[in-house]
C-alpha cells in the first residue's frame, strides 16, 4: 500500500534544472571547461561535489577549490531562482490531493539543506512536507539510494510503501535501487535514455498524474 509520495525538488517541484545547467556552464568557464546542455545532463541529479568531481575527471584545473566552485554554483542558482523560479504547473494541485488522501509528502533532494529550505520558503512550499532531506545530510548522493532510504526511515515507512517523482537518471536510479516505484518527468534530453524504461511511470506534465494513479 503506497502511503507517501518522495518528491526530488529541482526538475520536479520547481522548474530550476535550466538554472543549475547555466550555473554551471559560468563558473566552470572560470576553470577552462565549456559545457553545452548536453554535457550537463550527464550530472544532472548529481549533489554538488559529485558533479564537480565528475568535471574534474574530464579535465582538471588549477586555482579554485571544489568547495569554492560548489558555492559559486549555488550562488548563481538561488540568485537566478529569486529572479526567474516558477513552481511547475499543477504540482499545488497535486500536493492537496495527496494531503486531502492522507498521503504523506516529502522532499529528497541533491541540494545542499540551506538550498532546499530558501527554495521551499521562496515558494511556500514547506508546510507541504512531512520531512524534507539533502543527500548532503546522508552517506552518498544520488545515484545511491541513501537519500530515499533516509526520507523512508524519517516517515517511519518501508520504501516499498512510498512513490518517488523524480526527473534525472541518477533520481530514478537511487529511488529503484532503494525499492520504491518511480514516476519520471525527465528533462528533454535524457527522455530516450534507456534507464528512464525503469521508470514506473513516464509523465511529460503534472496534469497527467491522478492521485489514483498513485496509490495503485
Amino acid at each position: 500500500m503506497i502511503r507517501a509520495v518522495i518528491f526530488d525538488m529541482d526538475g520536479v517541484l520547481i522548474d530550476s534544472e535550466p538554472f543549475w545547467k547555466k550555473a554551471e556552464q559560468k563558473v566552470f568557464r572560470t576553470v577552462g571547461i565549456s559545457l553545452t546542455d548536453e554535457l550537463c545532463s550527464r550530472t544532472t541529479g548529481l549533489d554538488g561535489i559529485s558533479t564537480i568531481r565528475y568535471w574534474y575527471a574530464y579535465k582538471p584545473w588549477t586555482g579554485k577549490s571544489f568547495e569554492e566552485i560548489k558555492k559559486e554554483i549555488e550562488n548563481e542558482v538561488l540568485n537566478l531562482v529569486r529572479k526567474e523560479g516558477k513552481i511547475r504547473d499543477g504540482v499545488i494541485n497535486l500536493l492537496e490531493q495527496l494531503h486531502d488522501h492522507s498521503l504523506r509528502c516529502a522532499v529528497a533532494s541533491s541540494s545542499p539543506p540551506y538550498l532546499i529550505k530558501e527554495v521551499l520558503e521562496i515558494f511556500h512550499l514547506r508546510s507541504y512536507f512531512h520531512h524534507v532531506q539533502s543527500s548532503e545530510e546522508c552517506d552518498a548522493g544520488k545515484p545511491h539510494p541513501a537519500v530515499y532510504l533516509c526520507t523512508a526511515k524519517h516517515l517511519q515507512l518501508e520504501p516499498a510503501e512510498c512513490v518517488a517523482i523524480e526527473d534525472s537518471v541518477n533520481g530514478l536510479l537511487a529511488a529503484k535501487s532503494a525499492g520504491m516505484k518511480v514516476i519520471m518527468i525527465p528533462d528533454p534530453h535524457i527522455i530516450n535514455h534507456p534507464a528512464c524504461r525503469q521508470a514506473d511511470k513516464i509523465i511529460s506534465s503534472f496534469s497527467q498524474l491522478l492521485v489514483s494513479d498513485i496509490i495503485n
